[in-house]
């Protein structure tokens, strides 16, 4: 029942599956051009080694359906697109940051649900052990060598009043998928639940980015302590034709927070339906 409607399911229309897109800013990366995501723990650094996970993750890959890619802000590119890993269907949403001189600077690339995410970072342990990749990889315990760079690692104290407009006009059908869970939340009250919960979590936001991107989209960049723990933050938020939010993605990074995150909300509502999306206190310890 929960996966019904999950977009990272795709499309469904096999015309809009390409097999070919390729990203331009992967050949227009900064000497030292940094990578983060869901999978990993920490960045990655300098333009081979970023361009190395890239081309392996897309390997991976069987299609790419896309939503939306394109420019937004001033200086960022987006892609919002849906895949299978090893026949999981999986959602992606990739930013790009470009430096003064139009190079990728730096790049996140966050996968959901939660299963496909930690099957993507297993399947980089193994392509990557014995490299210096590899702890990006591993036990889900931050790791210094990588964590140093992390745009996550913000060192000021950010806003504590924001507060998501969209969040008071979510459509009656809303639907909610992040890569700390599996399957899709339904429904403005459950939605709006799991959100406000979420945010008390959060001790600060510092924002790197709010606005518009696409036709009908918004999107939230920040970084926030949950327990303490660094946290990076993508929530991407789709419009229907009435202008109200339909669908909503929330994608924490790095690994470790993604976990945490989790299990918070899977204590939370441990007794409720909306527990199972999340890591219960009953589960085995993943990741």
């Amino acid at each position: 029942m929960t996966f019904q409607r999950s977009t990272y399911m795709g499309s469904g229309d096999p015309a809009r599956r390409d097999a070919n897109y390729y990203p331009w800013w992967l050949d227009n990366l900064a000497d030292d051009a940094t990578g983060e995501g869901a999978f990993m723990q920490g960045a990655a650094h300098g333009a081979a080694a970023v361009r190395s996970l890239v081309t392996y993750a897309r390997t991976l890959y069987e299609y790419q359906d896309f939503n939306n890619f394109g420019d937004y802000g001033d200086d960022r590119f987006i892609e919002d697109y849906t895949t299978q890993i090893r026949g999981e269907p999986t959602g992606v949403i990739v930013t790009v940051t470009r430096n003064a001189a139009g190079d990728a600077q730096h790049i996140v690339v966050n996968h959901r649900p939660r299963d496909s995410m930690l099957l993507l970072a297993r399947l980089c342990a193994g392509e990557f052990a014995g490299t210096s990749l590899e702890s990006l990889f591993g036990d889900g315990k931050p790791d210094s060598r990588t964590s140093v760079g992390a745009t996550y690692l913000d060192n000021i104290n950010g806003v504590t009043e924001y507060y998501p407009e969209w969040l008071d006009n979510l459509a009656d059908d809303a639907t909610l998928e992040g890569a700390a869970m599996n399957g899709t939340a339904r429904g403005a009250e459950t939605v709006r639940s799991i959100v406000l919960y979420a945010r008390t979590l959060y001790e600060h936001q510092v924002f790197r980015y709010t606005g518009p991107y696409g036709g009908n989209g918004f999107l939230e960049q920040y970084t926030t302590p949950i327990k303490g723990q660094a946290t990076g933050v993508v929530v991407s938020v789709t419009r229907n034709v009435a202008g109200e939010a339909q669908h909503i993605s929330v994608n924490h990074r790095p690994r470790s927070s993604v976990l945490l995150f989790s299990r918070l909300m899977g204590e939370k509502f441990a007794d409720t339906a909306i527990g199972e999306h999340f890591i219960l206190p009953t589960d085995p310890v993943v990741g």
